[in-house]
């Protein structure tokens, strides 16, 4: 489907910036950057409610990714 993982991360990285789906996600990004903060992936996450059919399952396995594989987040500060 696509050429490169770099490519498959370049559509992802347009979907996210441009669907319906991710409107709440770029809301919060939005509100974040405003009050000077980096994006912070697990308040992220509260805005993919409405992304999946399982709502808050599917945002709370999200966090829960976040949380495992922690050591691969930028540090903040």
């Amino acid at each position: 489907m696509f050429g490169s993982v770099k490519d498959a991360i370049g559509a992802y990285l347009h979907n996210i910036n441009t669907a319906d789906a991710y409107a709440s996600l770029r809301e919060i990004r939005a509100r974040q950057r405003k009050a000077g903060k980096t994006p912070n992936g697990r308040a992220l996450a509260d805005g993919l409610l409405y992304y999946s059919q399982r709502r808050e399952s599917y945002v709370q396995e999200v966090k829960a990714m976040l949380e495992q594989y922690h050591e691969f987040q930028p540090q903040s500060g």
